[in-house]
Order: structure tokens, then sequence, then C-alpha cells
């Protein structure tokens, strides 16, 4: 959304600013497009990272207006680009992680709010990753060593800002004549000093007053700024922000107010939700056309039937609900809408419209990150119990991480106020330990969640993935007494009966508490529970726990099939944590298969942020180089993972005769102090060159 009247097809009298900041933008550099509001920073932004998609292997546009604390700064970027912290760092560690290395282009968005913030993160980032390039927008300099400064200016009077306002009144009115009001188009413009939304907002009025009419108001309106030494342009846009407000009726002007309390879009719908009960009755999607009509909302270009509010406006809107006293009760039917719609969109994704339920996910996205925030200021716990269950599944199963720093806040207000939050906070916690590699504090957080007021489901997913944290440290009999629990206390969804009962079969069979046949014939009635689900995301977990099972019978091509399948269904239906695993699955294949495997899975895993994935692939190819007499590579491997106490289970015979292998050579010890001595990422380089050299000779 461009805080802007300009489109970005047509981006009206910036072709020097963009070609002296298509100058000045590289690699190392930072960059701050400075301006009041309404005068095109966000378009402009958007116009430059396109035109330089061949200086950067990666460009990400992090929008902050919505963000308003200093923590919250880094959790927004880290979602972005797709980061989690460590274990063992800072989330400036992760986000340092994925940037190193990379020609990367990171625009900041509106960061006038938590400048200091900032200021204080791209310092940092900078220093750290010298291919990064980053480009704020901001009412406010960043004030930073090196900040770069191109301050994006009001249109020329003469000719920039004559041109939108005509091309504006023409869409407004194709009878418009352009050549004959040039007098009073010229006036307009001086008016309101050629700022593009202010003028966009003014030629929207011509679809109820002619161009001399508006003229005239124009000019009683803002006599007083016009006859002043120095025209302050933000308060231009104030007052023409103001001007175009109070030409609306009564209940389009509350329509509008309460319209300030959506980020990032909205419907008739959730406009009609967050209405005042005293308005319920008003035709909402008529009033919402007028105010589109009048520039005052702006219909989205990316989703057919929503609405958004550009910034100055929203800013403007907000301040009237806390005008008239009303800003809280319109921001809790705000909270009330994203409870009901995040309930929805959940119970797709746990059946047979996964993508439709992500889908919408994402376009309420950042609807949902402040109806959140507000739920946890308020300590409203249980609408924040209920958002995160609704988020876990597919927060799961997307490995979408963003909801994981929404539940430290909110267990930490919690403790700190002793109104705790509920079970699936912790859930969320659990899911950012695990994908850290903290197998230890991911099972500490599932087991608090069995302690903090758990639903059947919230009980279900707590043992389930208790019992892989279980895993990942060898101790398969204390996993596989977890999977009996889940199994007594059955959840209500079949979709979660289905995944429950073949994950448990598994756990049980790793720990030699089942048959083989045994766990064959669970998970063949977990596939027909989740057929008749229709969840795709059910189906593919079975599937790919299917090939689990064979492949400790020595089934493999059984096993590749079953996986071969899984795969397939994760990619068709998007389901990245589903595509992982199966990608980690088939990296114990020996010999080439096998190591082709690991460097895929790595590569994935690596962009994904998942360190506990990570650990497996790792050890696998470490196993299969020692079987092909790469023992130096392997011994170097190891060396760094036996620092590390997990313990995969179904890998400890390979890995012990692995070790033993590496053991027998003179220069073992040598091998495994550099191994001990690397950092992640220098294992995951090394590692990396390890397979692709081993790869060749095979």
């Amino acid at each position: 959304m461009t805080d802007s009247g300009e489109h970005l097809d047509e981006l009206i009298g910036r072709d020097d600013d963009l070609a002296g900041l298509l100058a000045i933008v590289r690699p190392g550099t930072i960059t701050t497009i400075s301006g009041v509001g309404g005068v095109g920073k966000t378009a402009i932004a958007e116009v430059l990272m396109a035109a330089v998609a061949d200086r950067f292997d990666d460009r990400w546009m992090c929008e902050l207006a919505a963000v308003f604390d200093a923590d919250s700064v880094e959790s927004a970027i880290e979602d972005t680009i797709g980061a989690l912290p460590h274990e063992d760092g800072t989330s400036i560690d992760a986000l340092i992680s994925v940037l190193r290395g990379r020609s990367a282009l990171l625009v900041l968005d509106n960061v006038e709010q938590v400048v200091g913030a900032t200021a204080r993160l791209c310092t940092k980032l900078l220093a750290a990753c010298p291919d990064l390039c980053i480009v704020a927008t901001s009412r406010e300099l960043l004030r930073v060593v090196g900040e770069q400064v191109w301050t994006l200016d009001p249109l020329n009077l003469d000719g920039e800002a004559r041109e939108l306002f005509a091309r504006r009144a023409l869409l407004v009115d194709p009878e418009f004549d352009p050549v004959k009001h040039v007098d009073q188009i010229d006036h307009v413009c001086t008016a309101l000093d050629g700022l593009p939304l202010a003028l966009e907002l003014a030629a929207a009025q011509l679809a109820t007053m002619s161009v001399t009419d508006l003229a005239g108001r124009l000019d009683q309106r803002f006599r007083i700024l016009r006859d002043s030494e120095r025209t302050d342009r933000q308060a231009t846009l104030g007052a023409t922000v103001r001007w175009s407000y109070d030409l609306l009726g009564a209940a389009e002007r509350r329509l509008f107010d309460r319209l300030s309390v959506f980020h990032g879009g909205f419907d008739a719908v959730a406009a009609r939700d967050v209405l005042d009960p005293s308005d319920r009755d008003l035709e909402v999607g008529h009033m919402l056309e007028l105010l589109a009509d009048r520039s005052m909302v702006a219909r989205s270009k990316r989703h057919r039937g929503r609405y958004e509010v550009l910034e100055s406006l929203r800013h403007f809107g907000d301040r009237q609900l806390a005008d008239r006293g009303e800003r809280s009760s319109a921001r809790s039917a705000h909270l009330d809408h994203v409870v009901s719609l995040v309930g929805e969109a959940s119970a797709r994704c746990h059946g047979s419209d996964w993508r439709r339920g992500v889908e919408r996910f994402t376009v309420e996205w950042d609807n949902i990150r402040a109806a959140m925030n507000w739920a946890i200021d308020l300590q409203r716990t249980g609408d924040v119990d209920r958002l995160l269950r609704d988020l876990f599944f597919m927060s799961r199963w997307t490995v979408e991480t963003e909801p994981a720093a929404w539940s430290i806040r909110a267990i930490e207000r919690g403790e700190a106020t002793d109104l705790p939050v509920g079970a699936p906070a912790h859930l969320h916690l659990a899911f950012a330990r695990f994908l850290a590699g903290d197998h230890e504090g991911a099972l500490a957080a599932n087991q608090d969640a069995l302690t903090r007021r758990p639903t059947p489901s919230d009980r279900g997913w707590a043992r389930h993935y208790g019992a892989v944290e279980l895993l990942y440290q060898g101790r398969t009999a204390e996993a596989a007494q977890l999977a009996d629990a889940m199994m007594i206390d059955v959840p209500p969804r079949p979709v979660e009966q289905a995944m429950q009962l073949s994950a448990g079969a598994v756990f049980k069979l790793y720990a030699q508490h089942i048959s083989y046949d045994d766990a064959v014939e669970s998970n063949d009635r977990a596939a027909d529970i989740a057929r008749e689900s229709g969840s795709p995301v059910a189906l593919g977990h079975v599937t790919y726990n299917q090939g689990l099972v064979a492949y400790t019978r020595g089934d493999v091509e059984y096993a590749r099939a079953r996986f071969a399948e899984a795969l397939e269904i994760a990619r068709s239906e998007q389901i990245a944590n589903l595509t992982g695993y199966v990608l980690v699955s088939q990296v114990y294949a020996p010999g080439y298969s096998g190591l082709a495997a690991a460097q895929g899975a790595l590569a994935y895993w690596q962009r994904h942020q998942d360190v506990g994935n990570e650990f497996v692939v790792l050890e696998a190819a470490a196993i299969n180089l020692a079987e092909i007499g790469r023992l130096e590579s392997a011994g170097v491997i190891l060396g760094n993972l036996d620092q590390d106490p997990r313990r995969i289970a179904s890998s400890k015979p390979r890995r012990e005769a692995a070790a033993g292998e590496i053991a027998l050579h003179r220069r073992a010890e040598q091998w495994r102090q550099r191994g001990v001595e690397m950092t992640r990422l220098q294992l995951l380089a090394y590692a990396d060159e390890a397979i692709s050299d081993a790869l060749k000779s095979l």
C-alpha cells in the first residue's frame, strides 16, 4: 500500500528522483527516502525495488507502519526474510545468518515511529553483512553513520503536479477538459503544495463539484496557510484530509474512522464488523465505493473486493476515534472480527481446503498481528489463547514463526502480572525452540503446555511434539510412553486423530514397543481417517510415516514410493514443513542418492532456518561420507556434532560404525578438533563442499 496518490504504473514526476536513487543504492549502503506524509515515499521505494532486480540476488520489503515497539522491529524483519533466533544467539544473529554473504536489498517502510530501534539494528546488520543494501522510508532521518538521504520533494507546480491532478480528474470525469481549466488546476496545485496525496483527494471531489468550486473552496480553506511566509506542507496535507473528511456525510465519517483499525486491508464484511452496533444497518458496500471514489480509501489491486487505507489517512481516522473516546471499542471490535476470521481460516486448514485457509491467513496477516498485540496489551487471555490455538496448525506446517514471538511476549506479560496465558503460547514457543535446535527447551515448553489449561487438541499436540523432541535425544522409551498417552486422550478433529495415530505408531516402533505389523496396521487405519477427512496435510503426513515404517524393515523400494507420494502432496499443496520432512527422510539412503538428498535438504532447511532438521541432515551426510571412504570429511562433521547431546535413534548403529571406522585413523583426533572449532555457518559451508566433492566422484 503506497502512501501516495500515484499508481506504480504511472509514477508521475519522479524520473529524476528514481535516477538519483539508482545512482546511490548499492551493496553496503543505507539510504533513507525522506519527506512529508503523502509525498510518495513508499511508491518510489516499490518502483526502486523493481528497477534494481538485476543488482541483487534477494529483495525484501518489510512494512513497519503497524509496528510501534522496538522489540517488534526485529520480529517483523525476521518474518519478512524467514529468519528465526538460534538456541545460542539473538534475533540479530538470526538476521545476520540469513543476510550475510548475500547480495540483498532490504527495504524498511514507514519507520518513523521506531526510528531509534531501526537505526541501531541497521548499524549492526551493515557491519556484519557487507553485501547488504538497506533502504528506509521515513519522515525522520535514521542519523546513522554512512546514511545517504534522498529527500522527496512535492511535485513541481509548473508541470508535474498539474499532470497528476489532470489525470486523476479525468478518472473521475472523463469529460473534464484540463486545457480549458488550466488556471483553476494551477490554483489547486499551488494551494496543495504539489503533494500527490492531497492532489488526489482534491481531484476526487470533482464527482460532486466543478473545478471552479473546488478552487474557490480551497482558497477559503487555506488562505491562512498561503499567506504565511513559509507553507507547512504537512499542515497542508492535514488540512486537505480534514477538508475531504468534512465533505463526507456523518455516517460516512463514522465508517471512515472505524476503518482506521485495519492494517493491510479489509472487505465489506470486515468493515461492518467493526462499526458501532448502532451503525450496523448502514449500506456498507455502497459507502465503501463512495469513499473509494473520493480517494479516502483505495481499492486493492492485489485482492478483488478488498480496500486499503493510506497510512496518512489511517492516522487521521485513528485520531478522530481517540478524540471521541472510541479507539478502545473500535480496536476491540476489530479483535473480535479477527478472532472469528482466524477460526474460519483454521477450520479450512484442518480440512480439505488447506491452501485457501493458508491464503486467508496470508491476506489478513497484518490484521492478525495488530489484533494479537492488542489482545496481549489488554491481557484478554481468552482471545490470546484462541488466536494462538487457531494459528498453531497452519504455523507448524508452513513454518510460520512470527506467532512464536507473539507467544513469548504473551507468556512474559502474563507471568509479570499473574495473568498467565494458556497452552497454545507454550506450543508455539516449543516450535520456535525446535527450529533453533533446542530440543531440551522445546520438550520443556511442550510439558508446560500440558499444565496450562490445555484442550484435548492442545494435549495431543504437546504429547506428539514432545515425543519428537525425545526421539531427537535418543529417549525412545519415553517417546513411546507419550505416544500411549496420546492414543488414550483422543483429540476431536479427524485430521488430528489420523496424524497422532500414525506418528504414535512410529514412535512406539522405534522403541520396539510394538511390532512392525502393528505399526503398518495403525498407519493403514490412519490413512483411512486422513482420506475421509480430506486433509492433504494429514494424508501427506501419514504417507510419509508409512515410508518411515517400511524403512525400519529394510523395504527401501516401498519406502521411497511412499516418500515420493508424500512429496508430491507436499509440493502440490505447498506444505513447507512436510516437504522438508520428506527431503530429510531420504538422506539416510546409502551412497549417491543419500548424499544428493542431503545437499538438497540442507539448502531447503537453511532457507527455512530449521536448525533441528539441519542436525539430522548433517549426521546422515557424515555417515554416508564415512561409508564411501571419505573419512576426513566425516570425521570433521561428526567432530562438530559430537558436542551436541542429540542422538537420532534410527541412525544409531550406522553412526557408531562410522565413528568406529574414523577412530582407527591416526589423524582422527585432528579431524575431530577441526570440527569442534567450527561455527555453525562454517560447518554448513564445509559440509556442502564435502558433499559436492563426493558426488563428483560417484
